[in-house]
Formats: C-alpha cells, sequence, structure tokens
C-alpha cells in the first residue's frame, strides 16, 4: 500500500487494509429501512431546468439514456465555459445531459465561511457541526454533499429508478458507449452505486506497480507519496489495490477505499440508504460518506475497471472551487 510522506491527505486517496474475507461479510450485511422522512421543500429542490418527470427512453439514441432516468451536470452558475464544454462533450457521443445548479460554498475567510454555513443551515435545514476545521477547504467540499442529498430526495419523491450524476470536469473515454452497453449486464439488480470513474482503491486494469509499455505513465499522485506507480491513462487517480479490492467481472471490481465523486450512477434503493446515513448532518465531504458507507457494508458498490469516465486534469486543477491542502 503507498506510504505517504505528509499526514493530511486528500480523503479519496487515503487507503485502509481489509481482509477479503471480512469485506465480503460486511459488504452483504442487512440494513433496517428508515421511517423518517428526508423530504425538503419543494422550492428548494427546483435547482435545474428540466420535468421531474424520467427523461429516459426505450427508443433513446444513447444506452445512456436509455438505462438512466436522468443525468446530472452538477455545476456552478458562473462556470459557464465547463458547462458549455461538458455538455458539448456528452452530446458528441449522442448523451443528453441536464445542467444541475450546483451549491457554492466558497468563502475567502472564516468569517465568511460562518456566515455562508448559518445560511446554508437555516436555509437547507442541515447541520455542519459547532467546529470546522479549514472551513475554506471544508465549505465548499460539503456543499457538494448538500448538493447530492438534494438530488437524492428528490429522486425517491420522483420514484426514478437510476441516475447518473457527474462533476463539470470529465471527460469520457473514447468507446463509454460500447463498454457501458456490454458491461452493465455483469452487474446484479440489487446494486446501490456504480462508479463510472474514481480515484482511490478502485481496481487493477490499466494500473501497475512498473512502468511498462501499456502502463507508463507516472501517477499524478507521485509527489504526494513515497511509493510509485504508473498507469495507462495520464488522468487515473487511482491507486494499487493489493489485496484490498476484489475483481467482481471481467469490467467490474469491489472497491477498497474508493474516492472521487466525478461520475457515479444512484439505484433508487442506494438513494434511500444515502439519505439515511447523511440525515441532516452535511458537514463532512461526500468522498468520505461514499467510502465509509461501502467499507461498513451499508452500501452495495461496483466500480468500472479500467474507468470509464475521468476526472479532467488530474489529481488537482488549477481551477478547482475547494482549495485542497494536500
Amino acid at each position: 500500500m503507498p506510504s505517504r510522506k505528509k499526514s493530511r491527505r486528500r480523503s479519496s486517496h487515503t487507503s485502509r487494509r481489509l481482509s477479503n474475507a471480512k469485506r465480503k461479510s460486511t459488504r452483504r450485511s442487512p440494513l433496517k429501512r428508515s421511517k423518517k422522512s428526508h423530504e425538503i421543500k419543494d422550492n428548494l429542490l427546483k435547482r435545474y431546468k428540466s420535468s421531474r418527470k424520467s427523461s429516459r427512453s426505450p427508443k433513446a439514441k444513447s444506452i445512456f439514456n436509455r438505462f438512466f432516468d436522468k443525468i446530472f451536470i452538477i455545476n456552478l452558475k458562473e462556470s459557464t465555459k465547463r458547462w458549455k464544454k461538458v455538455n458539448s462533450n456528452f452530446k458528441k457521443k449522442g448523451i443528453k445531459v441536464e445542467r444541475y445548479d450546483g451549491i457554492d460554498g466558497r468563502c475567502k475567510d472564516n468569517k465568511e465561511c460562518a456566515k455562508k454555513q448559518k445560511s446554508f443551515e437555516k436555509t437547507y435545514s442541515v447541520k455542519y457541526g459547532t467546529k470546522i476545521k479549514n472551513p475554506r477547504e471544508r465549505l465548499p467540499a460539503s456543499s457538494l454533499t448538500l448538493a447530492h442529498k438534494l438530488i437524492y430526495t428528490e429522486m425517491v419523491k420522483q420514484g426514478w429508478d437510476q441516475i447518473l450524476i457527474c462533476e463539470d470536469d470529465v471527460w469520457l473515454s473514447p468507446n463509454i458507449e460500447k463498454r457501458f452497453k456490454e458491461s452493465i449486464k455483469q452487474l446484479p439488480d440489487t446494486w446501490d452505486m456504480i462508479y463510472l470513474g474514481a480515484g482511490g482503491q478502485a481496481g487493477f486494469n490499466g494500473i501497475s506497480l512498473r512502468k511498462t509499455s501499456k502502463n507508463k505513465h507516472l501517477t499524478d499522485l507521485a509527489p504526494h507519496y513515497d511509493d510509485k506507480w504508473y498507469v495507462h491513462v495520464k488522468e487515473d487517480l487511482r491507486s494499487p489495490c493489493y489485496d484490498d479490492c476484489e475483481k467482481y467481472s471481467k469490467d467490474f471490481t469491489l472497491p477498497g477505499h474508493i474516492g472521487g465523486t466525478w461520475s457515479v450512477a444512484i439505484s433508487q434503493k442506494g438513494a434511500k440508504k444515502l439519505l439515511k446515513i447523511i440525515g441532516d448532518k452535511v458537514g463532512n465531504h461526500i468522498d468520505k460518506i461514499h467510502p465509509k458507507a461501502i467499507l461498513d457494508g451499508k452500501i452495495e458498490a461496483y466500480v468500472f475497471d479500467p474507468p470509464i469516465v475521468w476526472h479532467e486534469g488530474g489529481a488537482i486543477r488549477p481551477d478547482s472551487t475547494i482549495p485542497w491542502s494536500w
């Protein structure tokens, strides 16, 4: 497992060792359904310009629009260039997507962060906790958690069977349509989450400890770790799995400590589970909530191996809306 130079690291690339036996037993542990309601006022849910009805169509050209009820791209209002670019990339593949108005948690200092935090708590009836370390990083990061919570709530309310949530800085594999169509049949109907792309311990294909003719790019995470590894795609943010991942099928892996939410599919069942897990507490980054739920056996998750959606720019984008501290 890669050892790290510094104590403070981005959670999506941390590693946690679990034996295969323990992971098998926890992954399928039963979960009681919550009787609590997670409804939020209707006017707070209208954060995208579209019909609330399912967009899924059996006659749609793209397999994605035949499979998913909704495909959302989370995008801040001012990030018009990102939206145009990512929307164009999906259009070129024949995939219809919808823009979801992201929640802007950016703040310049602790005073402004505290003011914005109180505003979010009052507006959305959520809690961040009394003390947030490094609020300039945590508040923008946790605003993504809030956006996911709102989407899950709407999904449950509208009865959508499965949706896809993407961030606005993704790029698609050239053969994404073909791979998705061929691979999705391999999964059981019981899935809660499917990662179309992810970082951390998320598979075996296209990654190795040594440089090969296939995996010739030194990981983008090399400056932050003592160990080095090589990847087939330069922007690949995965780390070696060792025995922390389990191969499920030809194209899917059961992940270890996974990271990143740039392209995640959610089922109706999964949305209900995640709403129960999150509750009214959104002070944590969704990158931490998802992995813990998966490792605790509360969420049945699968990851495309290798990925079919990548994070543009690698680990740290110069124009990232979250000022990550490495």
